[in-house]
């Protein structure tokens, strides 16, 4: 039988939502420090670009990684999709996460 490690977390309110972490096994706390450091540096640009997404222009240049990724993701899909992709603004969260995860 393999011996397991309970798994710890931490959560962080960020617009628009909550993101919960964890992480189980050697290194889970200093894992889990480095995504709250991440969480809180995005969270002060977050709201800012957030209010430069809502207007759809894709011709802006947002303060924080999230916001740029998010203009780069719907970039790639609107040149393969169809040009009715939801608005700019709904990249955002996936965008954040994966940020946070990078």
């Amino acid at each position: 039988m393999f011996a397991t490690a309970p798994s710890i977390g931490k959560t962080f309110e960020i617009w628009p939502a909550k993101l919960t972490f964890a992480a189980g096994g050697a290194g889970a706390r200093d894992a889990l420090d480095a995504a709250m450091d991440a969480a809180r540096e995005l969270s002060s640009s977050v709201v800012a670009d957030a209010e430069l997404l809502a207007k759809g222009a894709m011709n802006v240049l947002p303060r924080g990684k999230a916001g740029r990724l998010a203009i780069e993701t719907v970039s790639a899909f609107r040149d393969v999709c169809s040009p009715d992709l939801p608005p700019l603004l709904a990249a955002l969260p996936g965008a954040v996460c994966d940020t946070v995860l990078d």
